[in-house]
């Protein structure tokens, strides 16, 4: 058993573990021609492709029904290894779908933000001109 001491050192500690993908890239997401991709055979394919199609009538995009399930191809054949959907949780998938048609969602915001910015640069310049 270890001292709290111990425990205090092991968690200050600054050891960084070094991650590399196929592709010999340290950061960022493999790129797609180092996947090796294929059909698995599994007796749950048939079960996981009623899930997708079942969450797709339900309003779900079929990348954001295929990550859900927990597949890495949708049906109809695109992998989204590289897509950030696949690396989110169901329930912030949620969160964005119950806000996607929301006027306050944050990318509406940050979308108004950069209107706003370029409409007062426009107005800025124009004034300028004048003067």
């Amino acid at each position: 058993m270890q001292n709290e001491k111990e425990v205090k050192e092991l968690i200050q500690s600054d050891k960084k573990k070094r991650v590399t993908w196929n592709d010999n890239q340290t950061k960022g997401q493999i790129e797609e021609k180092f996947l090796k991709i294929g059909t698995a055979s599994t007796l749950y394919k048939n079960k996981l492709d009623e899930n997708i199609a079942q969450l797709m009538e339900e309003g779900y995009s079929e990348i954001e029904a295929t990550s859900i399930t927990g597949k890495s191809v949708t049906p109809r054949g695109k992998v989204i290894y590289n897509n950030p959907v696949f690396y989110k949780s169901k329930e912030s998938i949620d969160i964005e779908k119950a806000n996607r048609y929301n006027f306050f969602s944050i990318r509406n915001i940050g979308l108004g933000v950069v209107a706003i910015a370029a409409a007062a640069a426009t107005v800025g310049l124009v004034v300028s001109k004048n003067s």
